[in-house]
């Protein structure tokens, strides 16, 4: 069922990559978001928010649905190599980058003491964006244990349902209602972003009759809705935005990025990609991770330097296509220069 294109690559998972890239983008053109806006700004802006709120779970789960079966590729020596290299190098240039910047161009006050600075790059102080690296390491870390998991989809099945039930879906009612929820009934094993990777796994290794995707499209909208409508109510009159329904802790985003993965999977399963298409949609896949490094320096820049409107629906659509475009050239310059282009793998 899944369309290959050469070299072994999936069609669908570079899709995902340069949607979710496009995604993050527009969610942080949109960050007017956060200030709590009024009247049909504020419709707008959560309508952008949460409709566009499945990339980073969706990197997540290709994590998992490529890399857990990556003894099937190359040793649990290599793995960690490649890991280095391609994630953990970059997070440390960017980091110091991000840092420099804050310093030279938003005039910010800089701490030189080393354990000052590596708090901040540990905590992603610098660039509050680059707080997915510690999450995809902790995914990394678990994965050579997940590689030896023998009956992989039954074992991933179980955890995938409790997970969603105990950490996900009860918390998430029990605050609805005002009740308490004892975290200890949290499963340790499916916390944070390792649901996410072991769910991606599981998604890419199944196959759906078109009723269960349905019935996965209809709880996908219902996980939108239940969002959207779930912040507009919560939030009511007050100043700041409740994020009782936010979180990609909760049972809203997981199910809505459930069906997004899904979709694509079978969207380009179905339909036959051109060659010239295919090398395209590649080309723009192996720029994704440069473009999620660095767009946040265009739109700081851009918002200053020209003075836009960053509530406008100008900005916060076509600003955002604009900037994701711009940030996949510069990445493509980034990977000709010798001394830096492994600070965009």
């Amino acid at each position: 069922m899944q369309n290959w294109c050469g070299g072994g690559k999936l069609v669908y998972i570079a899709a995902l990559n340069v949607l979710g890239a496009l995604g993050v983008v527009l969610l942080h053109a949109n960050n007017v978001f956060w200030s709590r806006p009024k009247g049909t700004l504020w419709l707008s802006a959560n309508l952008i928010e949460t409709f566009f709120y499945w990339p980073v779970p969706i990197f997540f789960m290709i994590t998992g649905a490529t890399l857990i079966d990556y003894l099937k590729k190359y040793s649990t020596k290599v793995y960690f190599q490649k890991r280095f290299v391609r994630t953990f190098l970059p997070f440390i240039f960017w980091s110091l980058f991000a840092c420099a910047f804050s310093v030279a161009y938003q005039d910010k006050t800089m701490d030189w003491n080393i354990l000052h600075i590596i708090s901040n790059i540990f905590n992603t102080k610098y660039l509050q964006v680059y707080w997915f690296f510690p999450a995809l390491f902790s995914i990394y870390l678990s994965i050579p244990l997940l590689a030896l998991v023998g009956d992989k989809l039954r074992a991933f099945r179980y955890v995938i349902i409790i997970g969603f039930v105990a950490n996900m879906t009860l918390p998430l009612l029990c605050n609805i209602v005002h009740i308490p929820y004892n975290s200890q009934l949290k499963l340790d094993v499916a916390g944070g972003s390792l649901l996410y990777a072991l769910t991606g796994y599981y998604l890419s290794r199944t196959d759906f009759s078109y009723r269960q995707r349905m019935i996965v499209y209809i709880c996908g909208i219902l996980g939108w809705l239940i969002h959207y409508f779930g912040t507009l109510i919560a939030s009511g009159e007050q100043s700041n935005v409740v994020r009782m329904f936010k979180g990609y802790g909760n049972f809203p985003a997981f199910i809505q990025s459930v069906a997004v993965f899904v979709f694509c999977k079978y969207l380009f399963a179905k339909h036959q990609m051109s060659e010239w298409s295919q090398n395209i949609l590649f080309k723009f896949s192996s720029l994704t991770f440069g473009i999620y490094l660095i767009h946040r320096y265009f739109l700081i820049v851009m918002l200053k330097e020209l003075s836009i409107d960053g509530s406008s629906w100008m900005w916060r659509f076509c600003g955002a296509i604009f900037v994701f475009f711009l940030s996949a050239n510069i990445v493509m310059l980034i990977k000709k220069i010798p001394l830096i282009k492994k600070a965009v793998p």
